[in-house]
């Protein structure tokens, strides 16, 4: 049995639209899927950035050492030691103190300052100093080379 021209272009059309169907219904399908992984990577995404917003990280790592102002309070320590009256000393701010280190190694360092105290008489006077010491990085400690005074 054969059939007509008309019935095969029916039957033809028919298929075209099941084909056309078909193909809209899995388009239709992706999207619905593309749309579940979009919403579960804003979900995870939103996720991950509250809880950045409500536990930042933390930096743990120290902020850089001055060792020009550890050198200067080392010098006082050093200098203090010399004093008649301790007790009576005003060292000079840190941002009068100068400082210097040897650039090979920096850890020789030079400071020069001033000091008030009382000598051994009552007398309050000022006495400018240059202290060289040692930083020994390992043990984190200072080492005194010398002490200079200058009434």
């Amino acid at each position: 049995m054969e059939l007509s021209k008309e019935d095969r272009d029916r039957i033809y059309a028919e298929e075209k639209t099941r084909e056309a169907a078909r193909k809209e219904l899995k388009r239709a399908e992706n999207r619905r899927k593309n749309k579940k992984i979009l919403y579960w990577f804003l979900g995870i995404f939103a996720f991950f950035m509250m809880m950045i917003i409500i536990n930042p990280p933390k930096n743990d790592t120290p902020a850089p050492r001055n060792m020009g102002n550890e050198a200067c309070l080392a010098a006082r320590d050093f200098v203090e030691r010399t004093l008649k009256a301790p007790s009576t000393a005003e060292f000079a701010p840190l941002s009068e103190s100068n400082y210097a280190t040897n650039y090979k190694d920096k850890t020789v360092y030079t400071v020069n300052s001033y000091v008030d105290a009382q000598n051994s008489f009552g007398a309050k006077i000022r006495t400018r100093f240059t202290v060289t010491m040692k930083y020994e990085p390992t043990t984190d400690t200072w080492s005194l080379l010398s002490l200079k005074t200058d009434p």
